[in-house]
């Protein structure tokens, strides 16, 4: 049942990342906007359906530690060794210039974000200093709402009541923060999602998840559920700080969740086909697909544009083969890294 248990968690990881490399890779319309009433939450929700809190809040420090080489050791890492790339050969050769603008930034004001996180709630200002490797905001961002989770785990665990109530408050509080006062490392998101994280405890805790006998009920309500955020809400970007509506940001992310997590187990369950074994392992080397993913696209594109007629920006938008090329080999090179040189000095503390 353990095993069972971790096929689906590393399928269903893997899928959200797969499509969240085509997200970035050639914007979707309508199937983009799906994809950001749930992609974000998932992974915190996950983070809480894998979390014990229980064990950890007695530790917090220990945790802390394996966290922090988890999270925030790849996170530096990537933005330290990518900063000096992008200063010679995107800002100062002319390379790599094509693709969201990065190669304009202020290489000061970038140097810095890179110990600030994803402080900015509004593209403007992000252009003028952004974080190199933009999806790499999420890991500073998890460290601390896990650490956030735990504290008041275990400050307020033992009353229901009070547990609940300090989440909301702790939510609310970022949610606010978010919009007015963005705070370095993303820690405002950190408050956001205390309960994304409470809703993966949860479910774990009551096993709602593997409950067969809820699969079509739960399944039918997170559908519906997910349709009505995407018709009510606006297209949601958390690392902007950009919720909209919170009921509708909060139950259409666990309810996407859910559904992912239906259609996972049933994936694995029933299926032993490679590509389930190779989103499985997508799904175990996130954090490599994640730090790489982004300089490979750089690099194809600017390619592409510089020997073709095309234009980066017309590519990204628009011509679906050459998106899905990039797609794929933006998710091939991490995993090969992964599996050849997964033990090599610094690659080894971004795969599992």
């Amino acid at each position: 049942m353990a095993n069972e248990r971790i096929e689906w968690i590393d399928f269903s990881r893997g899928l959200v990342i797969i499509l969240m490399v085509w997200g970035h890779v050639m914007p979707l319309g309508l199937t983009g906007q799906i994809l950001t009433v749930f992609h974000m939450p998932f992974f915190f929700v996950m983070a809480g359906y894998v979390l014990n809190a229980e064990k950890w809040s007695d530790n917090l420090r220990d945790f802390a530690k394996k966290t922090a080489k988890r999270l925030l050791l790849p996170y530096f890492l990537t933005e330290l060794i990518w900063y000096p790339v992008w200063f010679v050969f995107s800002h100062r050769l002319g390379f790599m210039t094509r693709l969201w603008s990065l190669s304009e930034a202020d290489p000061l004001k970038a140097f810095i974000t890179i110990f600030l996180g994803a402080v900015n709630n509004n593209y403007d200002t992000a252009l003028e200093a952004p974080l190199l490797i933009g999806p790499m905001w999420f890991f500073p961002c998890l460290f601390f709402a896990e650490i956030v989770f735990l504290i008041l785990y275990k400050t307020f665990g033992s009353d229901f009541v009070k547990f609940s109530a300090s989440l909301l408050i702790t939510s609310a509080l970022g949610f606010a923060l978010g919009k007015y006062y963005p705070l370095p490392m993303s820690f405002d998101i950190s408050l956001t999602v205390q309960v994304f994280i409470f809703a993966g405890v949860s479910m774990r805790k009551h096993k709602l998840a593997e409950r067969e006998k809820l699969f079509v009920p739960a399944c039918v309500i997170s559908l519906l559920l997910v349709l009505i955020s995407l018709k009510f809400n606006q297209p949601v970007d958390m690392s902007f700080r950009m919720y909209y509506n919170p009921v509708l940001f909060y139950t259409g992310g666990i309810a996407g969740t859910i559904l992912i997590m239906k259609f996972s187990m049933i994936c694995t369950k029933y299926s032993q086909a490679r590509i389930i074994s190779l989103i499985k392992y997508c799904g175990l080397q996130s954090v490599i697909v994640v730090a790489v993913h982004i300089p490979v696209v750089m690099i194809i594109y600017d390619f592409i544009a510089a020997f073709t007629p095309y234009k980066t920006q017309a590519l990204l938008q628009s011509n679906f083969l050459v998106a899905f090329f990039t797609a794929g080999i933006a998710i091939a090179i991490p995993l090969l890294a992964a599996k050849y040189l997964g033990r090599k000095p610094i690659i080894k503390y971004f795969c599992q």
